[in-house]
């Protein structure tokens, strides 16, 4: 049996939408966690029911904003919240980016040693 998965900043937020969504309609949900931490998850409308969605574990760091993984602490950072919009619409299929895909393609593809 597997074993379950750990959020590393619980509660998790769940924000439903089949639109993309800008940094400010993000602060909305987040802004007040950003500090110490906030694991989302971003689903479809249709997916709630059918248990899809994408993970994103983000916290607020001096000047960036901080990415993390189930297992890492940090694999990607941004200053610009407008960046991280980009990313987590890219990541949960809401809006394609090309820079966005190389960066997705870099995280997936990291070795234990790596960080984007």
């Amino acid at each position: 049996m597997p074993t379950p998965l750990e959020l590393p900043f619980p509660p998790l937020v769940e924000i439903v939408t089949d639109d993309p969504v800008s940094w400010d309609q993000l602060l909305q949900y987040v802004g007040e966690r950003l500090a110490t931490g906030v694991s989302m998850v971003v689903v479809r409308k249709d997916g709630v029911a059918k248990r899809g969605g994408y993970f994103f574990h983000i916290r607020k760091t001096g000047n960036k904003y901080v990415f993390s993984t189930f297992d890492r602490s940090s694999v990607l950072a941004y200053e610009s919240g407008s960046e991280c919009a980009r990313f987590i619409n890219h990541v949960a299929g809401l809006a394609y980016d090309p820079q966005m895909w190389e960066v997705a393609q870099k995280v997936n593809l990291r070795s234990d040693e790596d960080t984007v």
